[in-house]
């Protein structure tokens, strides 16, 4: 994962170069434990659970 600086927030990048999952970005102020982000890819959608340490 990587943070970019966005004119009013954040953009917190997730990368899967050696899963099956695909790649996503989450734009948010903050990055909360727990917080759900379901991705539309062109397989369906999936769903992720952020679990931040």
């Amino acid at each position: 994962m990587h943070i970019e600086k966005e004119p009013n927030s954040f953009r917190y990048v997730f990368k899967f170069p050696t899963h099956a999952h695909h790649s996503f970005w989450y734009d948010g102020i903050t990055l909360k434990s727990g917080t759900e982000v379901e991705v539309h890819t062109i397989d369906g959608p999936e769903r992720f659970q952020i679990l931040v340490d």
